[in-house]
């Protein structure tokens, strides 16, 4: 009788050993990343207009980060610090001397990572800088690109790719999903189908249509003061209707996901890789400063054992995206890492100083954040400056910069660059997309 009890007692430990293993028990990820959305242009980031309802619903459901530093304050470099977890010096994708550089091959990636671990991993991205060429394919078992040569697309095709992938694999696989779902449309130009494009533009607005220029054409048209203030304004609005519209295109991604099945067993991660400037700092677009309206992001996490409607007020960065995944999904993290796991991150937790760099026009400025505190300081001539982001959240009135910051700041200007990648093979066929986006 004993034996007979000792042989159940295994059975059943070896049953839920397996069971734990089951990969039907396994949490999916699914990964949205929101091209050029600033945080504060979010309903639920107290943006007073309602162009975010179903992210605000996501929010309600998880835990909300409300200052998240982006590394770098265009797509390239700051999408790569999301997927390795990783600053802009570590990994050195962006544009140096005329040329692009991607993913270096020897950096650990998160969908490489998650592939290793088991997960079915599908990529839908919507940006030239994210092609095949430029590295992010590692990793992925299905991988669609289709704004990558090009023109971008809708969210809506960028969506229906997606939920057709899901199907086909619905029925032959049973393994974990990884997804990284790209939604491109804020970007300029602002141009948003109907009923969106109408939202919040003023019908007796006569002047020029610049929310649908090239990127080429608002530059110059700003820095000549053809955009003057009614203008700009008409562009903002232009905007919001992009920001409507992509998150309309997020109800039918969650709508697919609870009729399925998927919505009780899913992690999902939402950020973007940075914000837009509508004149704050005398510019316009993004990637040639470092203020807060193009490196203020926003984050939230909802998923099984995730804070249910929790507001997170830690100094956070995007290098700290892939660390707490792989923590929460129990998979090591790789020594490259630079970020820390914020899930679950006490409020009174120790600050981490921040950087952020990767500008396209210049790359002399570079950007340490501490708490509140942050310094722009210039390698070129040595000089700095700093703005305390609580009682200046517009960074209008310079202080002068604290010291521990600039040395920051020096330390991460003179550290080697862990990784070295290759240029970029067939630039040529990117060339004039990417200067109508303004990249070039």
């Amino acid at each position: 009788m004993k034996t007979v009890v000792i042989c159940i007692i295994i059975l059943l430990v070896v049953s839920i050993g397996c069971r734990e293993k089951s990969s039907e028990d396994r949490i999916n990820v699914l990964l949205i990343l929101l091209d050029t959305v600033r945080a504060d242009h979010l309903h639920c980031y107290g943006y007073p207009r309602e162009t975010t309802p179903t992210i605000d619903s996501l929010a309600g459901m998880g835990t909300r980060w409300i200052q998240v530093q982006a590394q770098s304050s265009w797509t390239l470099p700051a999408m790569t610090s999301i997927f390795t977890g990783t600053t802009e010096r570590t990994h050195r994708a962006g544009l140096r001397n005329g040329k692009a550089f991607g993913l270096s091959e020897y950096l650990e990636t998160m969908p490489v990572l998650l592939k290793d671990a088991g997960y079915t991993t599908g990529a839908f991205f919507n940006v030239p800088v994210m092609a095949p060429s430029y590295g992010f394919t590692r990793g992925f078992d299905y991988f669609d690109c289709r704004g990558c040569s090009i023109e971008t697309t809708k969210a809506e095709e960028v969506v229906d790719s997606f939920i057709n992938w899901m199907d086909n694999r619905n029925r032959s696989n049973a393994s974990p999903f990884f997804v990284a779902l790209h939604l491109f449309d804020p970007h300029s130009p602002y141009d948003p189908p109907d009923p969106f494009r109408t939202m919040w533009t003023d019908p007796d607005y006569s002047g020029p249509d610049w929310p649908r220029s090239t990127a080429a054409e608002l530059i110059t048209g700003y820095n000549s003061g053809e955009i003057d203030s009614t203008a700009l304004t008409h562009m903002i609005n232009s905007y919001d209707g992009e920001i409507a519209y992509t998150d309309s295109q997020l109800r039918r991604v969650f709508n697919y996901l609870h009729e399925k099945g998927h919505a009780d067993n899913t992690l999902i991660i939402l950020v973007a890789d940075h914000g837009e400037e509508f004149g704050e700092h005398g510019g316009v677009l993004h990637g040639f400063q470092l203020y807060q309206e193009t490196t203020r992001v926003p984050l939230i996490i909802t998923g099984p054992g995730i804070s249910i409607g929790y507001i997170d007020h830690n100094v956070v960065g995007q290098i700290d995206i892939l660390p707490s995944l792989l923590e929460y999904l129990k998979i090591p993290v790789p020594e490259q890492v630079e970020g820390r796991n914020i899930i679950g991150l006490n409020e009174n937790a120790e600050p981490v100083m921040l950087p952020a760099s990767g500008f396209i026009t210049t790359r002399d400025i570079i950007v340490t954040r501490l708490g509140s505190r942050k310094v722009f300081w210039n390698s070129s001539d040595d000089t700095s400056v700093m703005y305390d982001l609580t009682a200046d959240r517009e960074e209008n009135n310079p202080l002068q910069a604290d010291s521990e910051l600039v040395e920051g700041a020096r330390y991460y200007w003179t550290t080697p660059a862990m990784f070295d990648p290759l240029p970029v093979p067939g630039q040529e066929m990117f060339s004039e997309k990417l200067k109508d986006l303004g990249y070039l």
